[in-house]
């Protein structure tokens, strides 16, 4: 549907905000692309450009407001036995 120039210039436009502010979706790339190519783009289309260039929002995890970073715990520890991570079963499952 874009040709190389017009996939280089969306490019070039999803590095800055969008008209609107907040972030790029595939309705909003789709509005863009039909506004450069003249004709109805469908929300699918959008969203397979948007996926062609692998974007993906990144924005950390929110803290909880109550949290205590001095007791925050590290990560598991990595998984052994070839990715398997055996659990302690409880008693009283009946395995």
């Amino acid at each position: 549907m874009l040709d190389d120039i017009q996939l280089a210039y969306l490019w070039q436009r999803l590095q800055t905000p969008p008209a609107d502010g907040g972030f790029w979706n595939s309705r909003k790339v789709a509005d863009w692309m039909s506004e450069l190519l003249e004709c109805r783009v469908s929300q699918q289309r959008g969203w397979d450009y948007l996926r062609g260039y692998e974007l993906r929002l990144k924005q950390p995890r929110p803290a909880h407001t109550q949290s205590d970073p001095n007791t925050v715990r590290s990560s598991p520890p990595a998984p052994k036995f070839g990715g398997v991570r055996f659990i302690k079963v409880p008693q009283n499952w009946g395995i």
